[in-house]
């Protein structure tokens, strides 16, 4: 899948010979994203303090000598910029990166999709 990201422009995802998904790679990725991101930030003396629970869930945290990477999935109506307003008294912010899905990974969440949905129209 890391190659057609690369090579192809336009992709159709098929799943047991039905089409489940096409369109421009760009245009597909943008509308599988789910608001989650990493950010990182200097050294916090508190690390509760990063814990803004209205704003995000937070997904992980990864601690080195002098600086926390979080990965943060946003709460519904909450913008980035929100949560960095928040942040930024906490910490210096050094890095935000917007993880969006692979195609490898939209591709698995419509199969699953797809059969799951398969299998609740064969029980039905």
């Amino acid at each position: 899948m890391e190659s057609v990201e690369e090579l192809c422009d336009h992709i159709a995802l098929i799943n047991r010979s039905q089409k489940i998904l096409d369109g421009n790679i760009h245009d597909i990725k943008n509308n599988y994203k789910n608001q989650t991101y990493k950010i990182e930030l200097q050294a916090v003396n508190d690390e509760k303090s990063i814990r803004i629970e209205n704003l995000y869930h937070l997904k992980n945290i990864e601690q080195s000598e002098n600086k926390i990477i979080i990965t943060i999935k946003l709460n519904q109506d909450i913008s980035i910029n929100q949560v960095l307003i928040k942040l930024l008294p906490l910490a210096e912010i050094h890095q935000v990166l917007e993880i969006v899905p692979s195609i490898n990974d939209i591709f698995i969440e419509q199969v699953t999709l797809s059969n799951n949905a398969k299998k609740e129209t064969d029980h039905a």
